[in-house]
Order: C-alpha cells, then sequence, then structure tokens
C-alpha cells in the first residue's frame, strides 16, 4: 500500500480553455482518496504499455520533480509543470480535455512524484431546478465526468526521486505544429526520447520475425512460436529483453537471417536491450494461438506446445499441414 504525502487537482476549464489552478491540496488521507490514487499508481506501474527510463538532466521537468518533496515546493511544481502541460494541449484540439491529478507518495520506501491526466468523459446526470414557482427535474449532460477507479487512462508518468527513474503510459495525438501523430508527452511535456514499452517491443519483435521468414520465402507460424517461447523465457530469466540474444535463439550463425531480422528491428526503433518486469506479461504470452484457413482456432500452453508428446505438427506430402493433438484422456467443451 502506498503513503501519500501530498495530492491535489488541477482543472482544465474547457468554456475558457484554460487552467484553473488549485491552491490547496486534496484530501489525500481519505480512504476513497487513498483506493483512487492507488488505482491510478497501478495503471502506470503494472502495465506492459509501460516506458521506463531514467530522466535525463536536459528535461526541463527533471529540476522541478527532483525538488517536490516539501508541500509548498509540491504545490508549487504542479501549478508550474500544469501550465507547462495546458499551454500546448489548449492548441492541439487532438489531445482531448482532462483535468491533471498529481499525488506525492512513498512505495517500496522510494518517494515518487505522480501525474494522472484524467480524460473528461461525457455522462448523463440529473438536475433539479426551479421554474417560477414549480420544482423541474431535468436530465443534463455533465462533459467533465472523470475516469472511475477502474477505467483505463490513456496517459500518465511517475517519477521516483531516489532513482531518477520515470514510469510512463502515453498515447499519440495530431500535433498541430507538426501536422502529424506524435508521442507528445515524452518528446514535447518531457522532451525526452523513450524505449519502446514492452507490448511495442514485442509487436516490433513479431513482425520482424514474421518479415525475415518471408523474406527467406518461409511460412511464419513456425518462427513465430519459437520467438514467442524465447521472448516468455528471456524475460522471466534476465528482466529484460536482449535483442541480440534473441537472434542469437533464433538464428545461431545463419548471418544473412540475423542481418534481415536486425535491419527490421532498428529501422523499428527497438532498443539493443531494455528491462522489463516479468510480471508485466499478458496472459496472450503463456499460450501458443493458432488459427487455422477453415477456421478451427488453437490455444497450447507454451509449456505443453515443444512436447512431442502432447504436440505434433507434420507436414504431409500434398503441402498441406497437419496437427496432432497426443495423450488426451478427457475433453471438456467451454461453452
Amino acid at each position: 500500500m502506498i503513503r501519500i504525502d501530498a495530492a491535489v487537482l488541477h482543472i482544465f476549464d474547457t468554456n475558457t480553455n484554460e487552467a484553473v489552478l488549485s491552491q490547496t491540496f486534496l484530501d489525500y488521507k481519505a480512504q476513497y482518496m487513498i483506493e483512487y490514487i492507488e488505482k491510478m499508481m497501478g495503471k502506470i506501474m503494472y502495465t506492459s504499455q509501460q516506458k521506463v527510463g531514467k530522466l535525463p538532466d536536459r528535461s526541463p521537468v527533471k529540476e522541478i520533480v527532483q525538488n517536490m518533496q516539501t508541500p509548498e515546493d509540491f504545490l508549487f511544481g504542479t501549478q508550474k509543470l500544469t501550465n507547462r502541460f495546458y499551454n500546448f494541449v489548449k492548441v492541439n484540439p487532438d489531445i482531448k480535455p482532462a483535468d491533471l491529478l498529481w499525488a506525492g507518495f512513498w512505495l517500496d520506501e522510494e518517494y515518487f512524484v505522480g501525474m494522472f491526466k484524467l480524460n473528461h468523459n461525457e455522462s448523463y446526470t440529473h438536475y433539479v431546478e426551479y421554474e417560477e414557482d414549480s420544482l423541474k427535474n431535468d436530465l443534463i449532460i455533465n462533459r467533465a465526468i472523470l475516469p472511475s477507479p477502474t477505467q483505463a487512462i490513456d496517459e500518465g508518468f511517475l517519477y521516483c526521486v531516489g532513482t531518477e527513474e520515470y514510469f510512463l503510459i502515453e498515447k499519440k495525438h495530431l500535433i498541430e505544429e507538426y501536422g502529424e501523430r506524435i508521442n507528445y508527452f515524452s518528446e514535447i511535456f518531457l522532451d525526452i526520447q523513450t524505449n519502446p514499452s514492452m507490448k511495442e517491443s514485442v509487436n516490433i519483435i513479431k513482425k520482424a520475425i514474421a518479415k525475415t521468414a518471408k523474406k527467406f520465402g518461409e511460412d511464419d507460424y513456425q518462427d513465430l512460436a519459437e520467438v514467442k517461447q524465447i521472448l516468455h523465457d528471456t524475460i522471466h530469466e534476465n528482466q529484460a529483453i536482449d535483442n541480440k540474444m534473441i537472434a542469437d535463439a533464433m538464428y545461431g550463425d545463419n548471418f544473412s537471417r540475423k542481418q534481415a531480422y536486425f535491419e527490421e528491428t532498428k529501422e523499428s526503433g527497438l532498443a539493443d536491450e531494455t528491462p522489463y518486469m516479468p510480471e508485466l506479461l499478458g496472459n496472450n504470452m503463456q499460450r501458443q494461438k493458432f488459427k487455422f484457413e477453415n477456421g478451427i482456432e488453437l490455444s497450447i500452453p507454451l509449456d505443453l506446445f515443444n512436447d512431442p508428446d502432447v504436440v505434433e505438427i507434420k507436414n504431409n506430402p500434398d503441402g498441406t499441414l497437419s496437427v496432432e493433438i497426443k495423450n488426451i484422456e478427457k475433453i471438456k467443451n467451454m461453452f
């Protein structure tokens, strides 16, 4: 459980297109507030979409968040950074209007500063008013409903003051000045270059493996199944994705295939090595999944797929494939 030292909410007023900066703290000792902030923190800290790195000194945000450890500095720092954030959000309509929730908290004996972008959502609610002398119950649209504790958020970051590490989730938006969709949170607000998230890295590797197989005139299903197992084992054993290790395990001494694979991953921005927490691996990385052209789908646990006594994929003389599931004692319909 986290221990909160400070929390403040700054609002974006869509009517004036300006920030409304709070001058006091939220009641961060209230149980509902603790639970809400803890849920928001988890949506950044415990997701495969998380990007991790050390915040460089050149980032204009670094000095401010590093010194937000007293109540006065925390409040002033959040106001300054909120103004910085809203100054470019309000001129880029593709970025959804949002309030910014800031929290200073302790987690595992480390002090963190968290910023959570709470997008405005539309919802219906009742409204009581008087028309002349008659009470009227009306139905209205509220366009500034914030996410519930169970809803996902698109953007936010955590900064660990002691280790100078950041944990970030973000989404690309169209930025008018550039005329293209970019990761504005990291590239403009934090002014840093990030490594891909675990989810992005896995997708880059998957596409590179498939393209490499196609380049050499082979079906990709076997290579994709193999690299999925390699990724699963590498992340659990080394708490990182090491691209050279993956290429060595996949292609051995086959230089031409390795070279083709490296060209694909480099073009897509995959780092040579990036640390990732094994617990962030989703359920889809625990199973091999296949879909055949006749509509049949197959899902096999990773630890069973490579066991020839359980599963065997055969090449038939006519060029088709057969999949044999062996030693089944009981079948259960999952209806």
